[in-house]
């Protein structure tokens, strides 16, 4: 029998850091608190966590790493996080939404991070990701990499070279390119120029 081997990941998030998330997730004052239990056995939050290490080691999308663990960390926090005292949750405002929208259409050839959004809107990070999810049904990341494969489509059936479009719809490069649209549409960027002319 073949020695079975061991991965783990470990996140390290700092007080402040959780203390934010859950000041959007979690009704109520005073301290967050998880309870006595050491260990947990709950097989999708696990997934979760290891579905946000991954793409938090491998994305060169600031965005999309920052929008994997944000959430992850959340699931965290709401299914286990309690909090003593009470008070109101922050209510989404469609005007949020709709400002966060623009802001991405506007600057999506960038390099964006989620705390350049959040400031562009107003809002606390992990409540822009979490208002924008149940708005729309889709992560800030994946309405941005929407907005800049549809660019791309554009730029493409005019002619010009899928490493230029890469990187002026704001791909790090030809391969995150050709991922995204082949994930998106079943064929490489190459085929849809072929198609189009």
């Amino acid at each position: 029998m073949a020695e079975e081997r061991w991965d783990y990941c470990a996140f390290y998030p700092t007080a402040p850091f959780i203390d934010m998330l859950a000041a959007d997730i979690l009704p109520g004052a005073g301290n967050l608190d998880f309870g006595l239990d050491l260990l947990r056995q709950n097989t999708d939050l696990a997934d979760r966590l290891l579905q946000a290490s991954l793409l938090a080691s491998q994305s060169q999308d600031p965005l999309e790493r920052q929008c994997a663990v944000y959430e992850a960390l959340g699931h965290v926090i709401a299914r286990y996080g309690e909090r003593t005292g009470r008070s109101v949750k922050t209510a989404s405002r469609p005007a949020d939404i709709r400002k966060a929208q623009t802001f991405l259409a506007d600057a999506f050839h960038g390099h964006l991070r989620i705390d350049e959004v959040a400031s562009a809107v107003g809002i606390s990070q992990y409540h822009l990701m979490r208002s924008f999810r149940a708005a729309t049904g889709l992560s800030v990341h994946q309405f941005l990499t929407q907005i800049r494969l549809g660019h791309a489509k554009t730029l493409l059936a005019r002619g010009v070279s899928a490493a230029q479009t890469a990187t002026s719809v704001g791909f790090y490069d030809q391969s995150h390119l050709i991922n995204q649209f082949r994930r998106h549409f079943g064929v490489t960027p190459k085929q849809y120029a072929t198609a189009s002319r």
